[in-house]
């Protein structure tokens, strides 16, 4: 549960400046991590920890609106509730691997510079093999297959010959037909529900933080 060690060589073209110095290899990430977190929890326990946050994010969001976020249409409210992954570890590990020397925490740990670090690619593609996985669960989840406004949105994009094409959320959703697969690994996770003992310290690790929104523009979800 660290940073592949390639992302911090420096004679590596993955390698990036703009990252916080004391989040690099071996050191374990925090998947719940937020600005001002401390970085001297042992190893062995931050990953008890993350295996437990892991399984609250995964498995206890069982339907769609709990794991992906509520629907955000035309005349709705703004923020009508983000998805559990997304919160976290998707927030969280933007800030975690974010320069904690620059004002909002760039490259990754700010929504206009987060693609400027190469980690920013593996981690994405490591979020569409959770959903992938979370489909999976309870002899099948339901995302929002039948849902024909997310089917049918839209994002604009340059291909490789700088033309101008539309892409729709129907045309990547089966990673097959896009050329890959998911390497099929344990996932520890699964096998760690909460307990009583696991679940105290990470409670009080967490205490009083419910909806933290960063200066960057991120959002977090701790769970109580």
């Amino acid at each position: 549960m660290q940073m592949p060690s390639y992302f911090a060589n420096p004679n590596s073209s993955l390698y990036h400046k703009l990252r916080h110095h004391k989040h690099s290899p071996p050191h374990v990430v925090d998947l719940m991590y937020s600005s001002g977190s401390s970085d001297d929890v042992p190893s062995h326990q931050q990953v008890s920890y993350n295996l437990v946050s892991m399984y609250k994010q995964m498995v206890l969001a069982s339907t769609k609106e709990l794991f992906m976020g509520s629907p955000f249409r035309l005349g709705d409210e703004p923020r009508p509730g983000l998805g559990s992954v997304e919160a976290a570890p998707h927030n969280t590990v933007h800030t975690w691997v974010g320069s904690a020397d620059v004002q909002n925490h760039e490259d990754m740990g700010t929504f206009y510079t987060a693609a400027r670090d190469p980690v920013f690619y593996p981690h994405h593609s490591n979020l569409d093999r959770m959903w992938e996985i979370w489909k999976t669960l309870d002899g099948g989840r339901k995302d929002y297959i039948d849902d024909p406004d997310w089917l049918d949105s839209g994002f604009f994009f340059y291909d490789e010959n700088a033309d101008l094409v539309r892409v729709k959320v129907r045309d990547c959703l089966d990673t097959r037909k896009l050329g890959y697969v998911f390497e099929d690994v344990d996932l520890p996770w699964l096998r760690t529900p909460p307990t009583s003992r696991k679940s105290k310290p990470l409670r009080e690790a967490r205490k009083g933080l419910l909806w933290v929104r960063s200066q960057a523009g991120f959002l977090w979800f701790w769970i109580p």
